[in-house]
């Protein structure tokens, strides 16, 4: 059994119990992307008030085999919005609103929009019906490189979104870094 508490300020707001369903993960998808196996499984951790899912990524790359991340949320789907793929020599792991992207050679890189430059000015716009949810409103989808500048797109996981029809991030050294796009909305 694992205790969690969170507290805000000194005030105790909710005690969350969470019972730990063992090592075994709830799915075990593969994904072929060209010469690479990409290996995703989603382990479930019940807490109350809400499930914590775990979603681990490994490659299959000739023969070897390389983590390529993970994380926690409470969103109990991974690879949703588009399949893996390469993109000039790059694999890249579209999971809900996180971003692997990986060449051999490399260390994996890990994106999700929480780590772009400005995203907290962007997400919290008085335009936008609510604030946007960095981790549950918007699903990566795609990928594309060209002249040098990434850009990475996100559409929005629900009918009716919170914000703009779509979110665009871009890089100019090769993922170190992202920003969200200055020409939209």
């Amino acid at each position: 059994m694992n205790l969690r508490l969170r507290h805000f300020g000194l005030a105790t707001v909710a005690m969350v119990v969470s019972f730990s369903c063992g090592p075994d993960p709830i799915s075990t998808t593969t994904y072929p992307a060209g010469d690479a196996l990409i290996i995703e499984e989603i382990f479930e951790d019940q807490a109350i008030p809400d499930n914590i899912y775990r979603r681990t990524y490994e490659v299959t790359y000739h023969g070897e085999q390389l983590d390529l991340g993970d994380y926690d949320n409470e969103d109990p789907y991974g690879i949703v919005a588009a399949p893996p793929k390469w993109v000039a020599g790059w694999l890249v792991v579209f999971s809900s609103s996180q971003v692997f992207i990986w060449q051999p050679g490399q260390d994996p890189i890990h994106f999700n929009p929480y780590k772009a430059q400005g995203w907290n000015d962007y997400a919290g716009r008085s335009e936008w019906r609510a604030s946007i949810n960095g981790s549950y409103d918007y699903y990566a989808q795609d990928l594309t490189i060209q002249d040098g500048q990434w850009r990475l797109e996100y559409v929005p996981a629900f009918d009716s979104p919170t914000g703009p029809a779509r979110i665009v991030f871009v890089s100019d050294d090769e993922g170190q870094t992202f920003s969200v796009e200055s020409s939209q909305g």
